[in-house]
């Protein structure tokens, strides 16, 4: 579950498998353990299955979080479950996001995450982003009618699809659709298309997300893997509620968006030569990509790219290079 920094403490939720149970462990600075919270009470009563997939807290209150999990959600005919369950399949059912508060230690009544999504859909949230008041939310749209049971690759037309929740107000307050295609695979020619890598990050009420879109070529003979790999990534926003088209901005793969304090949007990402590039949006336009570091040595869809702004703006840059992780200090500004 995703860590965060409150007050200059690290605060690092986690959740133990199969018993359900969450714990939170808060750090200082100096790494020091202070203080352990373990989440109490059932999220789900009728024993419907259930994960949790993020734990964040509530603006200017302690001890007080909101935890997001997916809930499997069942058809409202109970006849074509039954029948479809009897016929060797496991039953029609959809995940779903849902909130719960959590205050003094114990889970409050669960409630759907409103996002826009149709009732017979799936919504995998890949990514959750807090500015103040708002909580961004990033996932999968799977639009499947008839599946048994859902799965993240259905080989149907998959949204990419943003909504923010609003901790004031208690309801979704923002939903868009930000792109949409089909994951698919060619047995003749071995190759498949899915979305890979996804990234948000917000600044206020605005929201910014980059992705890559993939195709991967597989190799037939020994030794068995991906032979070659292509992968267009996209770039979309919603800046003072003005929502942008989906756009091809570079080639390349492991794509992190981040916004500085001044508005400035930054992305890194790998080329298809290896190189570790950096390319920054001001004023609404895009400068030219510039090379940060020359042939590093991270896989193209497997590796990740993490990246962050510290208070003084400088971009702290960690990244997978063979046996090592590196991180870099950049002064971008």
């Amino acid at each position: 579950m995703n860590p965060y920094v409150k007050d200059e403490n690290l605060f690092l939720p986690f959740m133990e498998y199969p018993a359900g149970k969450i714990t939170i462990q808060k750090f200082q600075k100096n790494n020091k353990l202070v203080k352990m919270l373990d989440i109490e009470g059932d999220l789900i009563k009728d024993s419907v299955p259930w994960v949790g997939k993020s734990l964040f807290p509530v603006p200017d209150q302690n001890d007080s979080y909101y935890l997001l999990a997916a809930r499997s959600v069942f058809p409202t005919n109970p006849g074509e479950f039954i029948f479809d369950f009897a016929s060797g399949g496991h039953g029609i059912y959809y995940v779903k996001p849902i909130l719960a508060e959590v205050r003094d230690g114990k889970v409050g009544k669960p409630q759907k995450l409103k996002y826009g999504g149709k009732r017979d859909e799936t919504f995998y949230i890949k990514e959750v982003v807090q500015s103040k008041d708002l909580v961004h939310f990033l996932g999968l749209r799977q639009q499947e009618k008839r599946a048994w049971g859902p799965r993240e690759i259905n080989f149907t037309p998959v949204i990419l699809h943003h909504a923010s929740y609003n901790l004031k107000k208690k309801k979704v307050t923002q939903t868009n659709p930000i792109y949409t295609d089909t994951p698919r695979s060619d047995k003749d020619t071995h190759t498949e298309y899915a979305y890979m890598d996804i990234s948000m990050d917000a600044l206020d009420d605005n929201v910014f997300v980059a992705f890559s879109w993939v195709k991967r070529n597989y190799q037939t003979i020994p030794p068995y893997g991906v032979k070659y790999a292509e992968s267009n990534i996209f770039y979309w926003d919603c800046v003072q509620d003005k929502v942008t088209k989906a756009e091809k901005i570079a080639d390349g793969f492991n794509p992190v968006v981040r916004a500085d304090s001044l508005g400035n949007v930054h992305l890194l990402y790998v080329n298809s030569k290896a190189n570790l590039m950096h390319k920054v949006k001001r004023k609404g336009a895009w400068q030219q990509a510039n090379v940060l570091v020359n042939r590093v040595d991270t896989k193209p869809y497997t590796d990740s790219i993490a990246a962050g702004f510290d208070k003084n703006n400088n971009l702290h840059v960690v990244y997978p290079s063979g046996d090592n992780l590196i991180h870099a200090v950049l002064k971008v500004n």
